[in-house]
């Protein structure tokens, strides 16, 4: 069983860092990048060439809480590797002025019921190895 994410269109919370991020925003490394596994018919190919048949693919359609207050939320994106890396390549001007936007951008998803929630959407993959 794997949970993963489907692909980056499919994802709120990714799609609305990569826009509060700009320019700064880099595609991932290759072998890092967290939505590899979301075209469901190319990942269920590789499962395959690995022994593994069966497969199952359930749509998980669930919000990602960043907290409830703000300040945390912005935080805990703040250090997600791809944004630090992002924040450190700018100057120190337009670094403040990108978390700015990253601040605004969650407090447009914040609510004081919820939180800090944006949309996602992830695999749940089952699957049984060939015997």
């Amino acid at each position: 069983m794997l949970l993963v994410w489907q692909r980056h269109d499919q994802n709120e919370w990714a799609r609305a860092i990569d826009s509060a991020l700009g320019d700064a925003a880099q595609p991932p490394q290759p072998g890092a990048d967290p939505f590899s596994l979301g075209d469901a018919e190319a990942t269920a190919g590789i499962l395959e060439g690995a022994g593994f048949d069966e497969m199952r693919f359930e749509d998980v359609h669930e919000p990602v809480l960043y907290g409830h207050d703000l300040d945390a939320a912005l935080a805990l994106v703040r250090g997600f590797q791809d944004t630090s890396a992002a924040l450190a390549r700018l100057s120190d001007g337009e670094a403040a002025r990108t978390v700015e936007r990253l601040r605004e951008t969650l407090a447009a998803h914040h609510s004081d019921e919820r939180g800090v929630v944006l949309d996602s959407r992830s695999w749940l993959i089952t699957a049984r190895r060939r015997r």
